[in-house]
Formats: C-alpha cells, structure tokens, sequence
C-alpha cells in the first residue's frame, strides 16, 4: 500500500502547475487539499483526513520553494526578435537527407538561417522564408507539415544559468500563463531560441521582457 507522502508527491510531480504554484506558495493548501483527496484516496486505497493532506503539502512547499530557482534571481542580459522564418517537416530517408545537407551549406554560405532537427522518422528545418520554395522545389516529395508564419525570440543569459535546474521550465511557465504555444526551439550554451506563431510573437516579448530584463 503507498503512503500519504508518495502518493502526494506522485500527483505533485505529474503536474508542473501544481509544482509552481507550490514552489511560489500561490495556492490555498487547505483549498488544495480538499481538490486532491479523492485523488488521493485513489492511489493510497484508504481514507485521508485533510489535516493530513495539509501538513504534507506544507512540507512539499518547503521543499519545492527550495528546489525551484527563485525567478527574480534570473535575468537575461539580451532578448530580440527575428521575423519571416517559415518551418518544414519531412518524413525521414536518405535522398531527403543528402539534398538537406547540400543545401545547408548553399544557405549557411550566403549567410541565410537554416536549423535541422532530426528525429527517427522526421527530419524539421527552420529556414528564412525566402529558402523555402527553393527546398520545397529541390524536395520533391510533400512535406508532412509547413508553416510560413513562424518568427523567434531570441533569449541571451550568463553562462551561470547553464547549472540551475528548471530555468527552461520557468521561461516557458510565462508563455504558457498567456496561452502562447512554442512551435519549435534550439539552444546553445547561452543562447535560447523559440520558434513561435507571428501572431503570438509581440505578447511573448513583452512577457519575457517584463519578467527576466532588469532595467
């Protein structure tokens, strides 16, 4: 039979809401406690008092308050914007990948942007919109999905960040709370590049600029 305890931190950790809200003690626990108890009554097969709940989301919020990086303490030092990207998704083969490869190159050395991700059965390009009809030209074969309307916002930290946890998740819990959706993203050591529908782009700044640049 599970316990109080694991069974609690099982249902925290299944949702990220839960695990900020938490985190940044936004959240009535008595409230909360009376929301997860049939939850919990699932899981542990026996009746729970609420004042049992209580105590053991007290002891969670001490613990994630601890775990979560406080977000006032993370702050890019640049953030900017870039337009007119459009994105591709193929099924994956050789010829696909052979005519990728040579384009790339073509368009890295007329200083275009090209980013390739390759999964097992897919390959995703991100290319200037102004490449695009000429992979799609080269590539015979249909894609699975494009987008024209894609633009980025492209965020810069201190490389310090590279060693907290959870810094990503904080970024995207902005984007999120606006009911923003991230299309596509790629990273480097400092560097953090999200791909995001043109009509959400202006609401994304602003979010990210509010919350993370310190003036």
């Amino acid at each position: 039979m599970i316990n109080i305890s694991t069974a609690l931190e099982g249902i925290i950790k299944s949702n990220y809401f839960l695990q900020f809200g938490i985190a940044n003690r936004l959240l009535n626990l008595s409230q909360l406690a009376q929301f997860i108890k049939p939850l919990m009554e699932a899981r542990t097969k026996k009746e729970i008092r609420i004042s049992a709940l209580k105590m053991n989301l007290s002891r969670l919020q001490k613990k994630y308050s601890k775990i979560m990086p406080q977000e006032q303490q993370f702050q890019f030092e640049d953030i900017s914007i870039s337009s007119n990207f459009t994105t591709i998704t193929y099924s994956k083969n050789e010829k696909i990948r052979s005519i990728l490869s040579n384009l790339y190159n073509e368009i890295k050395n007329e200083n275009g942007f090209i980013t390739l991700t390759e999964g097992t059965e897919e390959i995703t390009l991100i290319v200037n919109k102004k490449w695009a009809k000429k992979i799609t030209d080269k590539i015979k074969t249909q894609p699975k999905f494009i987008n024209e309307n894609i633009s980025s916002i492209k965020v810069s930290f201190d490389e310090k960040y590279y060693y907290f946890p959870g810094i990503i998740y904080v970024l995207f819990q902005q984007l999120t709370m606006q009911g923003i959706n991230i299309v596509e993203l790629s990273s480097t050591f400092t560097e953090l590049q999200l791909f995001l529908e043109e009509k959400d782009v202006k609401l994304a700044f602003d979010s990210l600029f509010n919350k993370f640049i310190k003036i």
